[in-house]
């Protein structure tokens, strides 16, 4: 049925493809319009449920709402375009045929869409625990069947309901009544957006969010097709002269922009696509949406490139053209050995070096959970942060086990660089290698890391989950409490070798799965929930860690062994939003306790500069003196700090798009997706609302970190 109401003056008929070419109109202000509210709706639900909301002040509101608005017009036009083609092809098949040729319209298109179906349905399996299990093997080959079978059935239903509505084209309550059960479908795809896939399964995200506009698109269709063309023109007008304008006029409309597309996850995938549409000279960064290519046409000058020194261009638009001479002394700031002079006062002061090595990492372990004096920690645990020496602003280098891990474990920020880890150089000098791990994590390690957990000559590994039970839907499966049994087995292997010179890596995974464990003597009593779940895991790691210096103690290896104790990266409990960890590199993800206790240290020391667990390596070989055949490491021995000597190098964290170095103080956070630099004060501003990055007072330590960033190779 021919909709001639639709067509505009002066035009005659036209094919098809022309009409959904030069008649969009109203779907395109109808899908715009409700785009934007959805995405509002979604964001702004999504933050509202969160532990601490999204905050900023009314102006920043403003440039969001506009925004809002324009990414739902990005959407809408999609969406009109797409359902101009749909409705042109409806009305041929409604007049050329019947069943058959709609079912060989919905066959078509849904084997069109296996090329995405099957890799989503491959990408579903690759968790290293869900590949253990029969489920694996047939498990791809039943996900595209099904999602072949719903896309087909969707189209067909799509084709159907629109031959319903062309027969009643105003048949508005069937329209409201089709279009909120249509809107219903949406709440468990963004379920499983936000927390089914969290953090993983990119193509699910897309797919995900793919079907989410369609369903928007549809719904739009359904409530609006039968509008007259005067309203949805007139609306489209008022709508895109006024959102740029009420964008661009909010005060700190960039950084509003950039916390935008941070946060708000479905708005923030749109102004994404806007982005790459508009990038011209395909280097990642266009001129609009919040970034700021100074040569839309030039690849090499762009947001956050590698500034070629003395070349008299300034790549990146930061600080001017970098000299040749700015750079080297920034390297050589970061080309650092170990410290030979604290080495030969340390062997001074102990006579009989320490002997043996204890390395305890407790995963997922937040810093303010473990430093700060707690009255309920256990004795042996308070013994012991009194007998150490207290790293307080110690920062992982990925919020990532499997990176984290590798770097602390070779110091090295680039692990293809890596020869050798710690264990492998203390196995080479005599040390007998013991290993108490997790199972989850261990297989996780040895999957991806082999060269970290494959040299220890004697392992424990402890089942964590039961035979046949998936856990969580993803990698890390652990579904039962883990601590006291590592525990029983490290004491059990340090007996069987005692009289050895050992070097033994206790790795404690319990606090991570805080969400997953039903156990309450790990997580609490049932009402227990947040935070408290995850500081009743913290306690419960403490206790059997206690436990474990105990048993050093009645061996009487306490004397003869360095202790040191990490977690691998940190966790967020509401901060920004978010909780759990993934790839950003907020303070949450990063700061964790490091203590390390070894003969001959001045007890009860606090070290409140800057370092990493990149620098652990070469600080235990140090306390150790064991002297490696390896190259410089990226870290630097932290001995000097622990002999009470003041010593500062910056530190640098590593994720898929965004990078931070810590020094003097501050931090820098590069943001790739952004394309820009911000400072932000650790003290004053631990929460990083604030960037300095540009700030009067704030240039010289902006200079500083920038440089540090540019010396060191960090990948563009």
């Amino acid at each position: 049925m021919q909709n001639d109401s639709l067509a505009p003056v002066g035009v005659g008929t036209r094919s098809p493809v022309a009409e959904a070419v030069w008649q969009p109109w109203v779907h395109f202000a109808a899908a715009g319009a409700i785009g934007g509210a959805a995405l509002g709706a979604l964001d702004y639900g999504r933050l509202a449920a969160s532990s601490q909301p999204f905050r900023q002040a009314w102006p920043e509101h403003l440039a969001h709402v506009s925004l809002m608005i324009v990414a739902g017009y990005i959407a809408g036009l999609l969406a009109a375009l797409a359902l101009r083609l749909c409705r042109a092809l409806g009305q041929w098949v409604t007049a050329h045929s019947g069943l058959p040729l709609r079912l060989a319209i919905s066959a078509v298109t849904a084997t069109a869409c296996l090329v995405v179906i099957i890799p989503v349905a491959i990408a579903l399996f690759q968790g290293r625990a869900i590949r253990q299990t029969s489920v694996a093997a047939w498990g791809p080959y039943a996900v595209s069947i099904a999602g072949w079978a719903l896309v087909a059935g969707a189209v067909w239903l799509v084709q159907a309901l629109h031959q319903s509505l062309e027969a009643r084209p105003r048949s508005w309550l069937l329209r409201v009544l089709l279009a909120a059960a249509a809107g219903l479908l949406l709440a468990p795809l963004v379920y499983a957006d936000l927390y089914l896939f969290y953090g993983l399964y990119g193509y699910a995200h897309t797919v995900l969010m793919a079907t989410s506009f369609a369903i928007i698109a549809v719904s739009t269709y359904l409530l609006l097709g039968g509008l007259r063309g005067a309203v949805a023109k007139l609306a489209t007008g008022v709508v895109l002269a006024c959102a740029p304008l009420l964008a661009y006029s909010a005060p700190r409309y960039e950084a509003a922009l950039a916390d935008f597309a941070t946060h708000f996850a479905y708005t923030g995938r749109m102004i994404a696509v806007a982005r790459t549409l508009t990038d011209w000279d395909g280097d990642g960064y266009s001129n609009l949406f919040g970034h700021k290519d100074s040569a839309s046409f030039n690849r090499q000058i762009r947001p956050l490139a590698a500034d070629v020194p003395d070349n008299g261009e300034d790549e990146d638009g930061v600080f001017g053209d970098l000299t040749r001479a700015e750079l080297d002394a920034a390297r050589q700031a970061r080309a650092r050995g170990q410290s030979a002079a604290a080495r030969a006062r340390y062997q001074a002061l102990t006579g009989d070096k320490p002997s043996n090595l204890l390395l305890i990492t407790i995963d997922t372990l937040r810093a303010d959970r473990v430093l700060p004096d707690n009255a309920a920690d256990p004795p042996a645990f308070v013994d012991f942060k009194r007998e150490g020496v207290r790293f307080e602003h110690a920062f992982a280098s990925s919020s990532f086990t499997q990176n984290s891990v590798t770097m602390m474990a070779t110091s090295r920020y680039d692990a293809a660089r890596a020869t050798a880890s710690l264990f492998d150089v203390l196995r080479d000098a005599g040390c007998t290698t013991l290993l108490a791990f997790a199972e989850t994590p261990f297989k996780i390690l040895d999957d991806s890391r082999p060269s970290v957990v494959r040299s220890f000559e004697q392992r424990a590994v402890i089942p964590d989950r039961d035979p046949g039970d998936l856990g969580a839907f993803h990698s890390y499966a652990a579904t039962r409490p883990t601590s006291e049994a590592i525990v029983s087995r490290a004491l059990d292997l340090l007996a069987a070798h005692r009289g050895r010179r050992t070097c033994t890596w206790v790795y404690l995974f319990d606090v991570h799965q805080w969400q997953q464990l039903q156990d309450p003597e790990v997580v609490g009593s049932d009402g227990a929930e947040g935070s408290e779940r995850y500081d009743h895991a913290v306690a419960y790691a403490l206790k059997h860690v206690a436990r474990l210096l105990d048993g050093l103690e009645q061996l009487g290896l306490a004397s003869d062994t360095v202790v040191a104790l990490s977690g691998d990266h940190g966790e967020a409990l509401g901060e920004k939003g978010i909780v759990g960890h993934t790839r950003w590199v907020y303070n949450p993800f990063l700061h964790v306790p490091l203590i390390v206790r070894a003969p001959g240290v001045e007890p009860g020391k606090v070290a409140d500069t800057e370092v990493g667990l990149i620098d652990v390596m070469p600080t235990l070989l140090d306390l150790l003196s064991v002297t490696p055949a390896l190259p410089d490491l990226d870290g630097a021995s932290l001995l000097p700090l622990m002999l009470g000597q003041r010593a500062q190098h910056a530190v640098f964290a590593h994720e898929a798009e965004y990078d931070a170095v810590f020094a003097s103080g501050y931090k820098l956070v590069v943001d790739r997706p952004e394309g820009r630099y911000r400072l932000y004060d650790l003290c004053g501003d631990y929460d990083e609302e604030h960037s300095l990055f540009g700030a009067p007072g704030h240039e010289r330590i902006a200079r500083e970190l920038y440089l540090a960033y540019q010396a060191s190779g960090a990948p563009r």
